[in-house]
């Protein structure tokens, strides 16, 4: 019987032992968040695990922004994350975990985090979330995670209104009262000289012609009056 005994306390020292060992290994356990250098983003790493990350770049509402953390754990199972509202106003819902759930172990599992703005919406003042697992290990509200501020959502640029095209009007023709005007006509090129109406000069009657006639005919009969006088005086 003292035999039983002392094999039922052997074997509750051994759980309590074993129970106590799983404790301290799940205490013990975290997951580790690393956010890389990356454009529009301004990081701060503290220490057990928690990284701030502040937003630079100005998100235009109806667009996105994105930016990748590393997830790393050497426990096993997986990490579940979520987002959580770091106060007022809460844009939680603005976010996006591509993937949310991390196998693990991990030595450095990317997850693309996705910021977007609902169109038409802004920020009156700086807005903050948190990254982090769901559960126990480590608890949410925890100092573990990373820790995401924005501080500003911009619109989008209106699109300019297409300008109507209107045309020229074109002036009415007024009608006449006297009819139509008759058609211009068409101007032709001749194909032959005109006609001057009189023959060559060579072939015409020159007028030096009649006066030569004429001055011969005078002193013909100057001749002819002068021997008659001189015949009658002899």
């Amino acid at each position: 019987m003292r035999g039983v005994f002392l094999l039922i306390a052997a074997m509750l020292a051994i759980g309590t032992l074993a129970i106590g060992a799983n404790s301290a290994g799940a205490r013990g356990s975290h997951v580790e968040y690393v956010v890389p250098d990356q454009t529009g983003l301004n990081v701060e790493t503290h220490g057990n695990g928690l990284v701030e990350v502040e937003v630079d770049v100005c998100i235009t509402a109806g667009g996105s922004f994105s930016f990748d953390i590393l997830i790393s754990s050497d426990r096993e199972g997986d990490s579940d994350l979520t987002v959580r509202k770091q106060g007022n106003p809460d844009i939680k819902s603005w976010f996006a975990l591509e993937p949310a759930k991390v196998a693990l172990p991990s030595v450095g599992t990317a997850v693309k985090v996705t910021i977007s703005p609902p169109e038409g919406q802004g920020l009156s003042q700086p807005a903050s979330v948190r990254i982090q697992e769901v559960g126990d290990g480590p608890a949410p509200g925890g100092h573990h995670g990373v820790k995401v501020r924005v501080d500003c959502v911009k619109q989008p640029a209106p699109i300019p209104s297409p300008t109507p095209n209107n045309p020229t009007p074109t002036a009415t023709p007024v009608a006449s009262s006297a009819g139509p005007l008759p058609p211009t006509p068409t101007p032709q090129i001749p194909t032959e000289l005109p006609n001057s109406g009189g023959q060559p000069l060579e072939q015409r009657d020159s007028p030096w012609r009649y006066l030569l006639i004429g001055g011969g005919v005078l002193v013909l009969s100057g001749v002819y009056l002068a021997l008659r006088s001189w015949r009658g005086v002899r």
